[in-house]
């Protein structure tokens, strides 16, 4: 196995090692709306590459997506870790978010393009930052929707309101 599968395996492997600790409550709760940006996140991968925003040079698997590590691992992982830790205070969310995308995008970021996994493309740190702040309102709203909609159908019916 080549040094950069190695890396990408073990990225995965921590963080999701790191998931049991959140509770299986939690894990539940979370994981629907984790699971949509997920899915955003991959419809995404075919914009970044059309538009060049940034380029993932290594593969773990030739027939998958050059994105898969990163979103079914730490991102996967760390949305669920944010949620739980913030999900209910949206500012400290937000500032949570923040703090966390600006350590990716700093020096995990600098860190993959020195060993050769991640080339930055048209889009730039401070662009990046804003797109991933993007991404962060929205799967904070497709839990909101989740916990209001799907979740619990017979709320906007209840006699309560």
């Amino acid at each position: 196995m080549n040094k950069y599968k190695f890396i990408l395996i073990g990225m995965v492997i921590i963080s999701w090692a790191t998931v049991p600790y959140l509770g299986w409550r939690n894990i539940k709760r979370f994981t629907p709306a984790t699971i949509g940006m997920s899915l955003i996140i991959f419809l995404e991968s075919y914009l970044v590459k059309k538009l060049k925003w940034w380029n993932i040079t290594k593969k773990l698997f030739p027939k998958m997506t050059v994105e898969t590590p990163f979103i079914c691992g730490p991102f996967f992982a760390g949305s669920l870790w944010i949620l739980t830790l913030s999900y209910g205070n949206f500012y400290f969310y937000l500032g949570l978010n923040a703090v966390v995308d600006s350590l990716f995008i700093y020096p995990f970021n600098f860190l993959f393009t020195k060993i050769g996994i991640f080339q930055q493309g048209r889009l730039k740190r401070y662009q990046l930052w804003f797109l991933f702040m993007s991404k962060s309102i929205i799967l904070y709203s497709l839990q909101k929707v989740y916990e209001k909609k799907i979740k619990n159908p017979m709320h906007r019916y209840s006699c309560n309101n």
